[in-house]
């Protein structure tokens, strides 16, 4: 079976670009041309593969969750990191596997409130 690849991006002439290339090496590329379509189309196939441009308009808020959770990783895990895209029940789902510790047992409910800071969080590593 082909793989497919979902490519979100508002820059065209980069799509047709990239899709092209990524057709000639086997793959089967479905392009949405905003954030909002492409979410749609994540919700409604499955993909083995999703190419998103973080600086679409439309996107703040989920260019900062990823941007979040892919500093994190890099941050407080451990490589390789991997990220995985699925779809499952009408729903896009983002893993994120970095490999390190994970948050304290006690702490998990904490992840939802602003601001806060597990035990053992490591702010004194040097930017890469």
């Amino acid at each position: 079976m082909t793989p497919r690849i979902l490519l979100i991006d508002d820059d065209r002439r980069l799509a047709e670009t990239v899709s092209e290339y990524l057709g000639e090496a086997g793959f089967r590329v479905v392009v949405a041309d905003d954030g909002r379509t492409g979410l749609e189309r994540l919700t409604r196939e499955p993909y083995d593969a999703l190419i998103l441009d973080l600086m679409l308009p439309d996107m703040e808020l989920l260019r900062r969750m990823i941007r979040n959770l892919l500093e994190n990783a890099r941050r407080h895990g451990a490589p390789p990191i991997e990220v995985r895209v699925n779809q499952a029940q009408g729903r896009a789902e983002l893993y994120v596997y970095d490999h390190g510790p994970g948050i304290p047992e006690a702490e998990r409910e904490d992840v939802f409130r602003p601001f806060h800071r597990f035990t053992g969080a490591r702010d004194d590593r040097e930017p890469d």
